[in-house]
């Protein structure tokens, strides 16, 4: 009436139920020998271990940029893992630039753990969203597992947008502005403030114009078109759409051109264009010789 217990180290190869003996052999008070057979079932379940992707930060990517991705995993299991390897499958247009690999001895049950993997982005990458295949190995108790997942990064590109000219042309003051990013820039206000000190009638001494486009392209210009003021100096203020429907305001200083062009009779800009009176000379100089040839004719 003796209760004992024998321990034995198994290594299970697959999941689900299987049967498993035990074969007692042993010798009695009187000198016999005798065998006993008993069969049961054993169930084999996967480990209690399970990986989560809780986090993951990166500054904002366009073509050509290099980057730190910041990844957050957590063991939502009970059970510990051992010689976890965590890789970012890293292919075009991401380039690594340290290994792509993190190890881990062992990540315990409920653990969290930070990570950082350093790729770029190749210069001809499209403006897109990405999916990276992420990949973990692990092993428990010698057993080797494996647990496939994505994560997804996003090419949104930049928008930079600089002043390319500012002349005046049919009365206008034109200010051509390209977008030098790689991102499109939506939504695009332009604002234009001058300061006259010679108006009275502005107590401020502050004129205000404003222009729109739906859009500028990568690599395209556009031109806003304002009333030539009569400051020598002012300020644009540029505002678009960029990532997540953020406003953005740009603000660059702007020098009024020294020269007007006549844009129609009877109207001349303010800037020391061509007089009127140098018209009128010019005008009875063609007279006169007109006068003075008119009998060749």
């Amino acid at each position: 009436n003796q209760n004992f217990t024998i321990n034995y180290k198994i290594n299970p190869n697959s999941l689900g139920m299987c049967e498993a003996s035990v074969s007692l052999s042993y010798t009695d008070l009187s000198g016999n020998s005798a065998t006993d057979n008993m069969t049961f079932g054993l169930s084999i379940r996967d480990p209690d271990v399970n990986f989560k992707v809780i986090g993951m930060n990166y500054t904002q990517l366009s073509p050509g940029d290099t980057t730190t991705l910041i990844l957050q995993l957590k063991n939502v299991g009970s059970e510990s893992a051992n010689d976890v390897t965590v890789s970012l499958d890293l292919n075009d247009p991401f380039i690594p630039v340290q290994t792509s690999e993190e190890y881990i001895d062992e990540f315990g049950g409920g653990e969290i753990k930070e990570m950082g993997f350093k790729f770029s982005v190749s210069a001809n990458a499209e403006t897109n969203s990405y999916k990276i295949p992420l990949e973990i190995e692990y092993k428990i108790g010698g057993m080797t597992y494996e647990i496939e997942k994505s994560i997804g990064v996003d090419v949104s590109g930049e928008v930079r947008l600089e002043v390319i000219s500012v002349e005046v042309k049919r009365d206008k003051l034109q200010i051509e502005v390209a977008n030098v990013g790689t991102r499109t820039a939506y939504a695009v206000k332009a604002i234009l403030n001058t300061s006259d000190a010679s108006n009275p009638d502005n107590p401020g001494n502050t004129e205000t114009e404003m222009a729109y486009k739906d859009d500028i392209d990568p690599n395209k210009p556009t031109t806003f078109s304002f009333r030539v003021p009569k400051a020598k100096t002012g300020e644009l203020i540029l505002e678009y759409t960029g990532v997540n429907n953020k406003r953005i305001t740009v603000k660059e200083s702007i020098d009024m051109p020294g020269t007007m062009i006549i844009g129609s009779m009877g109207d001349v800009g303010s800037g020391g264009g061509f007089p009127l009176w140098g018209v009128a000379i010019i005008v009875i100089i063609i007279v006169v010789v007109m006068y003075k040839l008119k009998d060749q004719f």
